[in-house]
């Protein structure tokens, strides 16, 4: 079985979800700027401007997402919480692998590469996630396989790495 690729609604805050085909208060605004991002445009967020870490992540992720969609993968959540942690990116390749993918970018390489931040700790915690989000309600997509993989992304002044790990844990 093929499943079909579709859009990412981005939804604002407040949005109110009755149920997975409808969707309520949707932020049109926030949506088409998610859909005019082109890969160039997120690395000049990533690499021109000043950004805090919360805001370096958020773009990392944005990077991340979007250059893997340009690998013919498919967007299917992200940022999903559960009480074991946030999911940055859950996508489905062409070959209908589910993979859970941790986003890690940083400005420096003083702390070492991002993708040694993802503990054993941590990734208990993906795998826990992982599995309450496959077994959320509408998630039974056919799929041949998970894999949890890792995108570490380093800006370095205007340079820009990244260093995607499949099958990291």
């Amino acid at each position: 079985m093929h499943i079909a690729c579709f859009e990412l609604a981005i939804l604002h805050p407040n949005a109110v979800v009755e149920d997975m085909e409808t969707i309520i208060d949707f932020d049109s605004t926030e949506y088409a700027q998610h859909h005019t991002d082109t890969l160039t445009r997120l690395e000049q967020r990533l690499v021109g401007s000043d950004l805090n870490s919360r805001e370096l992540g958020m773009a990392g992720e944005s990077y991340a997402a979007r250059w893997l969609e340009q690998l013919g993968w498919c967007t299917l959540a992200r940022n999903w919480h559960t009480r074991y942690g946030e999911l940055d990116v859950i996508m489905l390749t062409p070959e209908q692998v589910v993979v859970f993918v941790e986003v890690k970018t940083r400005h420096t390489r003083r702390y070492g590469p991002g993708q040694e931040a993802v503990s054993a700790r941590k990734q208990a915690h993906l795998r826990h996630a992982a599995a309450l989000w496959l077994a959320g309600p509408g998630r039974s997509t056919p799929r041949t396989g998970i894999r949890f993989d890792v995108v570490a992304i380093l800006v370095e002044g205007r340079d820009l790495f990244v260093n995607h790990i499949k099958g990291a844990f």
